[in-house]
């Protein structure tokens, strides 16, 4: 049996984007008969769970890699650095190494004015990059834009493979019983919609004002599945527009930073509203965010505002998910157009396995995988 370590910056029972695709890569390939090791760092508050190894700082990382003897080692990034490391040992004791993705490291963090075009530390992180793509077997992006730009950048093109996100379509599914239940429980008494997803403050904050007007016009309801803390200042902005903009009756949290609404009954929430919001910052053109597959498998039109170009763009016009728009003016008009429409629920997407399934996505990453052991 041929054992992979997977090195995450987080792992369960933290959330997010990086956790859904770690966990399903681990879950498939243990299918497939391997077995699989996550490895992420110690994090105060955050327990222990099954398959998950905890390390400390660097050399805990060594040791972890090394007393686990995996006879293959996926990196994740952003961010990049402990994936780095790992990526120097596997290379020491001959093991191929695999570099997962998600976003371009230093072009997202530069692109959020996290970190200054010229810092030092982003000279330092784009070294690592740039070791961390010469010396990896295999690099899986998540986005046709992310490849094609890494190409342009000069990495080999047989080393790219294009492994998406996709959805897993046994979880999100919509449910005409759910949605009648959660409605009642949540005092849906007419057109909804939902943006679910991280706390981008000022994305949310540019959305709530956009469709402000709309809202108090037509009454409709808008659900917010984010985790937020009632004591931090972007969601207390929030609070503070919503009440501005006479929005109290219409905005309804959905989940909370402590309790959170498991993953495998976030589809009840989505089968409950009529459409979907995705926003996204102008800065991010190589990104698809994970909840437009989702809202589309529960069968969602979606509004989106993003970039004039880019992965996002561009799915919008392959597929029929929604309407996209590149500034906020238009992502209003947008979200009129679908309030207006009637039965909406009747006009929603359809998506097939080969659309979207990220189990087909897995295949790709196993194919790849086995060939590299096989070598």
């Amino acid at each position: 049996m041929s054992k992979i370590a997977i090195i995450s910056p987080y792992a369960p029972p933290e959330k997010g984007a990086v956790v859904l695709r770690l966990e399903s890569f681990r879950k498939f390939f243990e299918q497939k008969g391997f077995e699989v090791e996550i490895l992420s760092p110690e994090r105060k508050g955050v327990p222990s769970a099954n398959g998950i190894i905890r390390y400390r700082n660097l050399y805990g990382l060594f040791r972890a890699i090394k007393n686990g003897k995996p006879d293959l080692v996926i990196g994740t990034s952003p961010p990049m650095t402990d994936s780095f490391f790992a990526m120097l040992l596997a290379k020491i004791t001959g093991k191929p190494f695999v570099l997962d993705i998600r976003d371009p490291w230093t072009e997202s963090i530069v692109g959020l004015g996290i970190y200054k075009k010229n810092s030092f530390k982003i000279k330092v992180y784009r070294a690592i990059e740039r070791i961390s793509y010469r010396f990896a077997d295999r690099i899986f992006v998540v986005t046709g834009h992310i490849k094609e730009s890494m190409q342009n950048k000069g990495v080999k093109k047989e080393k790219l493979v294009l492994v998406e996100n996709g959805t897993e379509k046994e979880i999100f599914r919509f449910s005409e019983k759910e949605r009648e239940k959660m409605r009642k429980q949540l005092g849906l008494n007419g057109v909804t919609g939902i943006y679910a997803g991280s706390f981008a403050s000022r994305e949310l904050d540019e959305m709530l004002l956009s469709v402000a007007p709309l809202i108090r016009k037509t009454g409709m309801k808008l659900m917010l599945v984010i985790p937020y803390s009632e004591e931090k200042e972007g969601y207390l902005n929030m609070k503070r527009i919503i009440k501005k903009e006479n929005l109290e009756k219409n905005i309804i949290f959905a989940d909370s930073s402590q309790k959170g609404i498991p993953f495998n009954e976030l589809y009840k929430y989505f089968s409950a509203a009529d459409f979907g919001i995705v926003t996204l910052n102008n800065s991010l053109e190589y990104c698809i965010p994970v909840k437009t597959y989702d809202y589309v498998s529960c069968g969602l039109k979606v509004i989106a505002k993003g970039p004039e170009n880019g992965a996002l763009r561009d799915i919008f016009q392959e597929k029929d998910l929604g309407i996209y728009s590149d500034n906020w003016k238009d992502f209003g008009n947008s979200a009129e157009k679908i309030v207006k429409m009637k039965n909406i629920r009747g006009k929603t997407s359809k998506i097939s396995e080969a659309d979207f399934g990220r189990n087909l996505q897995n295949e790709k990453a196993f194919m790849e995988i086995k060939k590299l052991l096989k070598n």
